[in-house]
């Protein structure tokens, strides 16, 4: 869907541009009805006014708007660096903006992006599954770390190898001594479907047999964690967990100090310096956020140029990250 201009609503109704422009900012020689009806249509089909008067001029504001959970955690960090670093050889200015998971700050984000017209978006979506389509309005966008992708639409994205990534780690569990891995998977993520992908791939090329009742999914948030982890600990009698996200760690970790468990070995996607100081081995894999800024950047002009006609995935791996 592309974005709906002046020139297109005037098309569209048979009025001259100037006469779309002069009831779109409310001035005179124009009737009550007129401007009224050239209001509806354009807020019917999502018509954001252009606030950068140079913009007009010049075609491109040069602007990427860039959306991401959080401003201070270490992964959305490092992926603004890469982001900033690809985008100041460009010469592109970066807006940045923090949702905190929140979908519902998320589309007022790109709507407010979409309204400063920003020439292309970089989002770390808080759906997936989801169609952003009608949202975007035929705005250049890269998703980064979920690719709300499905079998019905496809977008742009840069993201961890999830499966690789994930059949690495259990693979090191595996190879200290552990055999009956349960898996703490997040709730409703296309990125933890893929994480539980690689687990099973792991287990198969052990010839371990995979079993139904070690894999359970949780919400993030301390009370269902524990309960999780209680159930595959206690009533699964793993001897390791797979937390396919760091988020849900800390909790798991207590769960499992209070029972004692102190032959435990832990495996979690994206790692953190002070994983070294934990009384429970946890093995990570460091996500490549830098470079996956990067990407998304060169992907992102890429999509602004014209060059890329169909949607384009890029996957990069991840290191492992052995404790013992």
């Amino acid at each position: 869907m592309s974005k709906v201009t002046i020139k297109e609503l005037a098309r569209i109704t048979g009025w001259s541009v100037a006469t779309i422009s002069r009831a779109l900012n409310d001035k005179d020689g124009i009737s009550v009805s007129k401007k009224e009806k050239i209001k509806k249509l354009a807020k019917k089909l999502g018509y954001h006014p252009n606030q950068n008067a140079r913009s007009i001029k010049l075609g491109k504001s040069k602007t990427i708007g860039v959306i991401v959970s959080s401003l201070s955690d270490v992964f959305s960090t490092d992926v603004m660096s890469g982001i900033e670093a690809a985008a100041n050889e460009r010469n592109f200015k970066m807006l940045f903006v923090g949702v905190d998971e929140d979908f519902q700050r998320e589309r007022e984000a790109i709507d407010n992006y979409l309204e400063s017209q920003v020439d292309g978006l970089i989002i770390a979506p808080c759906m997936t599954p989801f169609d952003y389509t009608k949202l975007l309005q035929g705005t250049p966008t890269v998703f980064i770390d979920r690719d709300p992708s499905d079998a019905t639409v496809k977008f742009n994205s840069v993201c961890l190898d999830n499966v690789n990534s994930a059949e690495t780690l259990v693979t090191d569990l595996i190879n200290k001594g552990a055999r009956r891995i349960g898996l703490l998977n997040t709730v409703v993520s296309y990125s933890a479907s893929l994480r539980e992908r690689g687990y099973r791939q792991a287990l198969k090329m052990a010839g371990i047999k995979f079993d139904p009742g070690t894999v359970v999914y949780s919400w993030n948030n301390k009370e269902n964690v524990e309960q999780m982890t209680r159930q595959l600990v206690v009533n699964q009698h793993c001897d390791a967990l797979f937390l396919a996200d760091n988020s849900i760690l800390i909790p798991a970790l207590r769960k499992c100090q209070e029972y004692d468990y102190q032959k435990m070995v832990f495996g979690v996607i994206d790692d953190c310096n002070w994983y070294d100081l934990l009384k429970f081995p946890v093995s990570s894999i460091k996500q490549p956020s830098y470079e996956i800024g990067i990407e998304s950047l060169r992907l992102l002009a890429k999509l602004i140029e014209g060059k890329i006609k169909s949607p384009s995935s890029i996957r990069l791996g991840g290191t492992l990250i052995s404790r013992k």
